[in-house]
């Protein structure tokens, strides 16, 4: 008899289970997406509310997370620019020729480089609006 098979004192629910065990990873084939999740109903709320607009104005009390919170690497490690209390909202703002050549400035930029990288910053969006995040962009490309 194998080890599971033999019936020792105080192990018997522990031997009927043995066999036909299930782990919700197993169920699953522990590879996130395989089991199809369109077709099941979901309960509650997201954690992520991407169904409602985020205020303008966020209130005290109002502990809703619209997506524009950062996760636990932004708090553990966050970047220069969150140390300056710059944005995304700040990088993708729509901003003249003469605030990205103000904020662009001290690199040392020439003005022919300045222009180039102008173009095709314009040429990025169908209107030709540029913001920094699109002129950083159109420099390294």
């Amino acid at each position: 008899k194998q080890w599971y098979q033999r019936r020792v004192r105080g192990t018997r629910q522990i031997d009927g289970n043995i066999g036909d065990h299930q782990t919700s990873a197993s169920v699953i084939n522990a590879v996130a997406g395989m089991t199809p999740t369109h077709s099941s109903r979901s309960f509650g709320v997201p954690t992520i509310r991407s169904d409602l607009p985020a205020p303008r104005i966020k209130r005290v009390g109002d502990n809703t997370n619209y997506g524009e919170q950062s996760d636990v690497y932004g708090l553990v490690n966050p970047s220069i620019y969150t140390t300056r209390n710059l944005t995304e909202r700040d990088f993708l703002q729509v901003r003249s020729r003469d605030q990205i050549r103000g904020i662009f400035a001290s690199m040392g930029i020439s003005d022919e480089r300045f222009a180039d990288v102008w173009q095709r910053a314009e040429g990025m969006n169908e209107d030709g609006l540029v913001s920094v995040d699109s002129f950083m962009t159109a420099m390294r490309g």
